[in-house]
């Protein structure tokens, strides 16, 4: 394997990356359009599921039904289960909009031509592995995430006895425990999945790339960046918030999208080759 990018190599700095996501959004103004589109659509897709959902609960005398009723999945085992299964479909509707829309940003980024028509035509391997990527990194950073889960309970359940008076030293013990583990768990968890943020642009670029080595690849190339990359969404987050209002949402998603693939360009510097445009050059000429 070569050898990863020297990191004293002069990089964009975060104005610079921002200056550049402008300049890419002028020329390709109907991409980042259609970007929010998808997502906005998806996003009335949802609501009009759960509506439906909740108008189904009144019909059948299911009482203050609401999505976010703990009492009700507490009583219900089958409520449970069936709000699990409706995230796992959004889920999996997320990452079909999120491959779309991260390509709209690659080939901006890029300034490579339209590849809609090659994609199309060969859906099996453009589409399948960057969903099927997506849909694996959820599943394993799910499972990452099970021993924080574990002690969150740890604080909840030992919280609860304190409160009520009924826990022992030993569970004192155990609730101190709980929340040094949580708070450390949690630490690591945000430095390795920021580890795993290069992951999915990798599978992007080259979709005949294994996941486990993509995964593998993005940890090395993001070793000595975390500082860099945590400062810079940081520094997006007021952009982000803005979006409450809704209609900045048209601009700003966009635009954070696109500094985020340019950041993940300078990161991964030589690494960042894009295949598709020249398998779909490839397959233009076989047949011109």
């Amino acid at each position: 394997m070569a050898l990863l990018r020297d990191k004293k190599t002069k990089t964009l700095t975060d104005v610079q990356i921002m200056e550049t996501a402008k300049e890419n959004l002028k020329s390709g103004a109907d991409l980042a359009a259609l970007s929010v589109l998808y997502m906005l659509t998806l996003a009335v897709f949802i609501l009009l599921c759960e509506y439906a959902i909740y108008w189904a609960a009144s019909l059948l005398g299911i009482k203050h039904y609401s999505l976010f009723s703990i009492r009700l999945y507490r009583s219900s085992p089958a409520a449970l289960v069936f709000l699990g299964a409706r995230l796992v479909i959004y889920h999996i509707f997320f990452t079909i909009i999120s491959y779309v829309t991260r390509r709209y940003y690659i080939n901006l980024a890029d300034k490579t031509p339209d590849i809609d028509r090659f994609m199309s035509k060969h859906m099996n391997r453009m589409f399948s592995p960057s969903v099927k990527c997506g849909l694996w990194l959820s599943l394993f950073k799910l499972m990452v995430s099970m021993p924080l889960a574990v002690g969150i309970y740890g604080v909840v359940h030992f919280y609860h006895l304190g409160k009520v008076g009924n826990i022992s030293l030993v569970g004192l013990i155990y609730f101190m425990l709980s929340i040094g583990f949580t708070l450390v768990w949690t630490a690591i968890l945000i430095h390795y999945f920021m580890s795993l943020s290069l992951v999915k642009y990798i599978i992007e670029l080259n979709p005949r790339a294994d996941f486990f080595e993509a995964c593998d690849l993005s940890i090395k190339l993001m070793d000595g960046w975390h500082t860099r990359v945590l400062i810079f969404g940081v520094s997006m987050l007021p952009y982000i918030m803005s979006c409450v209002l809704l209609y900045p949402a048209f601009i700003v998603i966009p635009f954070v999208s696109e500094c985020r693939t340019i950041l993940a360009k300078e990161i991964m510097g030589h690494y960042w080759q894009d295949k598709i445009p020249a398998m779909a050059k490839r397959w233009e000429k076989r047949f011109s």
